[in-house]
């Protein structure tokens, strides 16, 4: 692309990074991460998700952390990085800290943040901080069709939790059940079919 002329920017610098991750060639991500470097753009608020991924795939959560803290401008998608990043390396205190500071720092939660949230409420069986979530989102209109995925996470958390009956109630109000929300329904609370259509 540079010997063609084309210039670089954080966009599309973003792009070759999630690639290298996805194919596990994280040695180019690294490459690609040091060209953002020598172009200015390692602050960039496209970029620094990506780069935080690339710092959490290498097994360096210090420096992912470093590089969030040193940026200017944060934005949801930076956020939802780092919290993404700790759950992954089941650090589920860090992705509470990090959702207080968003909220002192006057962000407010989209559905890929609650999604992070929700998730490791369920890994730490915080249910009562579990229930405040879902309602936020109940609030936020995240619980319609368009975030199933979101949904599944909630019913999956109430059972993790133990609370069965506002898992059940949950699987029961989503119109749109899809496999993963049947089997995680079905392997978590041991549910039969029938009871789950009465």
């Amino acid at each position: 692309m540079r010997t063609e002329g084309f210039s670089v920017d954080g966009f599309n610098l973003a792009f070759a990074i999630k690639s290298c991750i996805r194919l596990s060639i994280l040695q180019d991500g690294k490459l690609v991460y040091c060209l953002a470097i020598k172009s200015g753009l390692d602050r960039d608020p496209y970029l620094v998700p990506a780069l935080i991924d690339v710092y959490s795939d290498l097994g360096s959560l210090k420096d992912a952390h470093k590089l969030f803290e040193e940026i200017p401008e944060w934005n949801t998608g930076i956020w939802g990085s780092m919290m993404k990043d700790y759950l992954k390396s089941l650090e589920q205190t860090k992705v509470f800290e990090l959702f207080s500071k968003m909220r002192t720092d006057g962000f407010e939660l989209e559905p890929f943040t609650s999604e992070c949230l929700v998730r490791a409420c369920g890994n730490v069986s915080a249910g009562k901080e579990g229930k405040s979530v879902h309602g936020f989102c109940i609030k936020h209109n995240f619980m319609n069709s368009n975030y199933i995925y979101l949904q599944t996470l909630l019913v999956d958390m109430y059972l993790n939790c133990g609370l069965l009956d506002f898992g059940l109630r949950l699987f029961k109000e989503v119109s749109n059940k899809d496999v993963v929300l049947w089997t995680a329904i079905v392997l978590e609370a041991g549910f039969s079919f029938f009871a789950l259509t009465d």
